[in-house]
Parts: structure tokens; sequence; C-alpha cells
């Protein structure tokens, strides 16, 4: 195999590795091409980071399936340096992207309540193309414009993470949306966003019996997407196990007993639809 020099940064060199199934090659390659970034820009390597978590979380969905179990703790895939330490880039400004780095890496760390708030996030702003968590007072409806590609990046992200958690049908539904969305937008052509879901769907085999040309992007009412958001904080914890809400819990500064787990998973369910309605109708 064609090696590539240690200085080289080449990013489409992890994506192929990725896609062809070598998660571990593909992971170290996303490290090392972070590292070379940073050094180079002295700026945060996130979607580097992010694809080398789903490198990581794939594998450990695997091994996983193979032993029937959930997914184990494990070392992840190292950059071989801290973060979050005084010398590392400053954290990341572009919205979409720090909420899906914050996703992967919770999964890894097993932080189910950031997990499921940052699902709801993008899946909030998958759906809201204004570019908002607010709508604003004379808006009732999502509008369609994506300027900053937010309801691409959202979409795809979502559908990277739950492909690479082994939930085939959420990730195929996200990754529609986001090529129905990378297929209209005319700005940023030359972003490698507007490739990657038609490459996800293709690896996947994923082109099946959903038309493509469907109405899409019809305006959608508010009170509707924030039904679907609450709809899958609900679907999120009602998969948690006993440790795994309690944790959620803790993480929160919650009480983790005083009940039984039906009255831990209402106390949880709670909490994380409070946070999500703060954010939805936070105004930016």
């Amino acid at each position: 195999m064609y090696q590539l020099k240690p200085s080289a940064y080449i990013f489409q060199a992890g994506i192929s590795l990725f896609y062809l199934g070598d998660f571990k090659a593909a992971g170290e390659c996303f490290a090392r091409n972070a590292k070379i970034y940073e050094a180079r820009f002295g700026l945060r390597a996130s979607e580097e980071r992010i694809w080398r978590d789903a490198c990581e979380l794939m594998m450990l969905t695997k091994e996983a399936n193979r032993r029937n179990n959930r997914q184990p703790a494990k070392s992840r895939i190292s950059l071989q340096e801290d973060e979050n330490s005084a010398d590392a880039p400053p954290p990341e400004t572009r919205k979409i992207i720090s909420i899906a780095r914050g996703l992967f890496d919770a999964s890894l760390m097993g932080n189910h309540y950031k997990v499921i708030i940052s699902r709801a996030k993008l899946l909030w702003i998958a759906n809201n193309a204004s570019g908002r968590s607010g709508l604003g007072p004379t808006s009732s409806s999502i509008r369609r414009s994506d300027p900053k590609l937010w309801k691409l990046n959202s979409w795809f992200y979502l559908g990277l993470h739950y492909d690479v958690l082994g939930m085939e049908e959420e990730s195929k539904k996200c990754m529609k949306n986001a090529l129905k969305l990378s297929l209209v937008n005319s700005n940023a052509k030359d972003d490698i966003i507007h490739t990657l879901p038609m490459l996800h769907l293709s690896r996947r085999d994923w082109f099946d019996d959903d038309p493509l040309d469907d109405d899409t992007f019809t305006t959608v009412e508010r009170s509707q997407v924030k039904k679907e958001v609450e709809a899958n904080i609900q679907s999120s914890v009602d998969k948690l196990l006993l440790l795994e809400i309690q944790d959620a819990l803790g993480r929160k500064g919650l009480k983790t007993s005083g009940g039984n787990k039906s009255d831990l998973k209402q106390r949880l369910l709670i909490a994380l639809m409070e946070d999500a309605n703060k954010y939805i109708f936070e105004e930016r």
C-alpha cells in the first residue's frame, strides 16, 4: 500500500480508508492529519477529530456486535496530546461542527446526557434553515434557506453518528436528507460536505425504494419540529440501561436514587426536555 509522508496533510485519505472499511488505519490517518493541521494553522482540527472518533465508534460497535453486548470502554485512537491543554488551539467557533464534535466525543466518553442533547440540537437545526435556534416572534415555520450549510452539515453528521452506532434506518433517513440538500444548494460547492452524503449512501448501498425527488423542503411548522425533537429525546432515554440513566443524572447534578427505573427515567427526561426547550427558544 502507498504510504503517505508523515508531514503530508491529506484529509481525503482518511475518508477513503473509512469507506473502504479500514477504520483503524482511517482513524490513525485522521489523528495524524489533525496534528498536522493544528501545528500548521493554529486552529482546532474539529472535523478530523470527529472522523477520528467516528472510526473508533465504528470499531467499538462492530466489536460489541460480535460479542452481542454493549460497547465496551476502550482506549481511544490517540492524538498523543491533551486537546484541552494550555498549548492546544482555541476552541471550535463553527456552530454545527462544535455541536457535532461534542456529540461524537460524548459518545466515546459514555456521556449519555450530552449525546442526547447534542443530537437534539442538530436535529432542531437540521430542520431550521434560518440558522438560529429561535425563529423570532414573526415566524411560525421553518424556512428553506441554508446559507451557511448548517442544515446540510447537521443532517450529515447526525447520519454519520447513527451509522457508526449501527443504527442503519436512522442513518439512512439523515443521509438522504443531506443528499437532497447537497443537490439543491449552490453555495460553497467546493466544500467536501457536498460529496459526502452521496459517497456514504453509495458505499452503504442505501439507494433503495425511497424516491429522492419528493418534496422534502416544504415548509415545516416549528411545533412539528419541536415534537420530532422531543420524540427523539424520549426514544433515546427509553433505550438507556438503569446504570446509564443514573450516570446521566449524575452528570447533570441530579439525584441518582430515590425511586425505581421509571422514576429515574422520568427525572432524566424532564431535565433533557427543559434543556432542549431552552435551546430551541433561545434567541441567537
